[in-house]
């Protein structure tokens, strides 16, 4: 799955589980990993470091991201994508998972 979606991704990816394959030159310079994930070029990072976010954030800037028309597209069709075996238990804390990740992204803005 991952060598046809990430190509597509606007953005920065992020693994965090040890299911990450070897990546494409399409997409390695935008692969971020955590924790016990690791591949040899991709950018290892500690998410409660501002300076290691501010290296997504940074990408996140770089990339075109999804137009207004293709979110619009994507809403209407009522596509969501979930992947891996992991999401119920990143579900279940979504709101300090995103309350953490807002304070770092607080961070990275007063940093620079």
């Amino acid at each position: 799955m991952q060598k046809f979606e990430f190509p597509h991704f606007p953005g920065p990816i992020v693994v965090t589980t040890n299911c990450l394959i070897e990546p494409l030159n399409s997409y390695k310079n935008r692969i971020f990993t955590l924790n016990d994930v690791g591949w040899p070029g991709a950018v290892h990072m500690n998410i409660y470091n501002p300076y290691d976010v501010m290296k997504i954030v940074q990408v996140a800037k770089e990339c075109k991201g999804y137009s207004v028309d293709e979110c619009k597209k994507h809403k209407e069709a009522d596509k969501v994508l979930t992947v891996g075996f992991g999401h119920d238990a990143i579900l279940a804390h979504a709101g300090t998972v995103s309350f953490n990740f807002s304070i770092c992204i607080k961070l990275c803005r007063s940093l620079g």
